[in-house]
């Protein structure tokens, strides 16, 4: 079934069909660990425009981490009203997300991916990403 929805996910985004959304994409931290640091940790934000928990994880929050953690994160943005980033959104879960795995799951937005981990909603994220944030990625399983 899911593979059936990403083809037609991917032949849409072929197409150029998808929203453009017009609020500009939060600056990545640059992608040079900082002083004293082996590793920089990307974040995948998965978003939906007009979700007020997705600006308040997006306008707040992250911009706060990326300063706290400058050359230590990289934040990347996912519209999932887009065909290329749900797509994105559904391969991750396959891989990573045992619970999604036994149905169709479509959780409550905004969703992070960090090391091999999704978050789900905005209490998650800002409970669980700075922790996960400060595991050196030598210590991940």
């Amino acid at each position: 079934m899911r593979n059936i929805l990403l083809t037609i996910l991917i032949i849409f985004s072929a197409c150029g069909f998808g929203y453009a959304d017009e609020r500009p994409m939060l600056g990545p931290s640059p992608a040079v660990p900082a002083e004293g640091y082996s590793y920089v940790k990307n974040i995948r934000f998965f978003y939906r425009p007009g979700c007020k928990d997705c600006w308040e994880i997006r306008d707040k929050f992250l911009p706060d981490l990326q300063e706290k953690y400058k050359g230590r994160i990289l934040v990347e943005e996912y519209n999932i009203d887009e065909p290329e980033a749900f797509a994105i959104f559904l391969d991750l879960q396959d891989r990573y997300d045992e619970g999604a795995n036994a149905v169709f799951f479509n959780p409550k937005s905004p969703a992070v991916f960090i090391d091999g981990k999704f978050l789900y909603g905005q209490n998650e994220i800002k409970e669980r990403l700075e922790d996960i944030i400060s595991v050196p990625i030598e210590q991940i399983n």
